[in-house]
């Protein structure tokens, strides 16, 4: 049976686990946990840790491919998702414009918006704003 478990942080709860001791408590609740179920999560999660973390400094790549390791994702579509998304945060763009491009990126899709932050991603940009006539 497969049991499933959104993991997510509040920005206070996460702070707070920046201390030594709650961090290891807490990776100790989490092993047990690992070891009693097969803990899976959704891409929105690793997005609120990634919003979480935006604040502190990490290599993003790294961090959430091992997290992914451990709390993987539904699939291996879901999981480049996230990875796609974290490598366009280190490039710059917000949490959320990155878990948009990705998921376009991944799905094959165009993104339509007038956003000016998806011209430099891989998913074209299909533009709202009107075109200025010269």
């Amino acid at each position: 049976m497969l049991d499933v478990l959104p993991v997510g942080l509040s920005g206070s709860l996460f702070d707070r686990l920046l201390g030594v001791d709650l961090v290891v408590q807490s990776l100790v609740r989490l092993e047990f946990s690992l070891d009693e179920r097969e803990v899976v999560t959704s891409p929105f999660a690793y997005l609120e840790v990634l919003i979480v973390l935006e604040r502190h400094q990490f290599d993003y790549v790294r961090l959430f491919a091992n997290l992914l390791d451990i709390v993987p994702v539904g699939n291996e579509t879901e999981q480049q998702v996230v990875l796609k998304a974290v490598t366009y945060v280190e490039d710059g763009m917000t949490p959320f414009d990155a878990f948009h491009a990705a998921t376009a990126e991944t799905r094959g899709l165009s993104v339509l918006s007038s956003d000016r932050a998806y011209d430099d991603v891989d998913p074209e940009r299909l533009p709202l704003e009107p075109k200025s006539e010269e």
